[in-house]
């Protein structure tokens, strides 16, 4: 069995904030979370750019950037976690969510369901998976349970569905 990838960040790729899966509150506590790397280095596949995760405390940090959000991340299954990042912009306060499907001993990781606006259900069909538009910005899919969020990733990644975004992991410790 190969050791849990806690996962990587694709928050650094929703810095834009287009079309993200969101709650106001954080639904991944820090005793439901998981921290088995305490430094990881990856690359952003079609941009490659390299990033940094740190555990601090409960949560994850980038320790180049103050301004990234604070990452968690819960175990769903054998090399799959539900991520969860805190933003915190001009004074408005979210908490991001994705799949991240992959191994500390492979370098692949791939990040399934973060993009509402690119592979999400059209804005009529949300509430059939336990979703609402957000009020307060265009495209994002808003939602305060993450059981109807974790039935929607996991039949897309069950599915087949190709993932929102590659990473290749560097290094860990």
């Amino acid at each position: 069995m190969s050791r849990p990838l806690g996962m990587l960040l694709f928050l650094s790729m929703l810095a834009p904030l287009a079309g993200c899966y969101q709650s106001t509150a954080p639904l991944i506590a820090a005793d439901d979370a998981v921290f088995p790397f305490t430094r990881l280095t990856y690359e952003v596949d079609d941009v490659k750019e390299r990033y940094t995760l740190v555990r601090e405390g409960d949560e994850y940090v980038d320790p180049d950037d103050g301004n990234a959000p604070r990452v968690r991340f819960r175990e769903i299954g054998p090399d799959l976690y539900l991520a969860q990042g805190h933003f915190v912009i001009e004074q408005a306060s979210f908490y991001a969510y994705a799949m991240v499907k992959g191994a500390l001993d492979k370098p692949a990781i791939e990040l399934h369901a973060g993009f509402a606006d690119e592979s999400g259900p059209p804005p009529d069909k949300l509430p059939e998976f336990g979703f609402a538009e957000c009020d307060h910005l265009e495209g994002m899919v808003c939602f305060e349970e993450i059981d109807p969020y974790l039935d929607y990733a996991v039949q897309r990644i069950e599915a087949g569905e190709k993932p929102d975004r590659r990473f290749t992991l560097i290094s860990h410790e």
